[in-house]
């Protein structure tokens, strides 16, 4: 059985318009949360990156012009404090090679920057 006390005080909560104003602020919240990770990416990348997907969620997908592996990119980030996932591990077959999904959702804008900053590091190193 669900409480009853907390069913109705989330009916209120939706009822009163709360959790629309709740949305509509993440969304403007983490909409320019991710104009600035595309921004920094391509000031950092400068035309060796292309931006995939949808302008929405708190995730970017890039494909990036590397010789560095997947695989050795991800750990090389992984070193230095970046978190990137290969898609290849999305994929049945082979999948496309230099494509990688970022998660910004719970980093301070100073973090994404400096983050993007030692990824182009780790791109550059090899």
């Amino acid at each position: 059985h669900s409480p009853l006390i907390e069913q109705q005080v989330l009916t209120d909560f939706i009822n009163e318009g709360h959790l629309d104003r709740h949305i509509r602020r993440m969304r403007s919240f983490y909409e320019q949360k991710r104009k600035l990770v595309v921004a920094a990416l391509q000031k950092s990348f400068d035309g060796r990156i292309e931006i995939l997907g949808d302008n929405a969620g708190i995730n970017v997908l890039i494909r990036l012009q590397t010789d560095v592996s997947d695989e050795d990119l991800v750990a090389l980030a992984r070193t230095r404090g970046v978190g990137i996932v290969s898609t290849r591990a999305f994929y049945s077959g082979a999948g496309q090679t230099g494509e990688f999904l970022l998660n910004y959702g719970g980093i301070s804008d100073a973090a994404i920057e400096a983050g993007i900053l030692r990824l182009q590091d780790c791109v550059d190193s090899r």
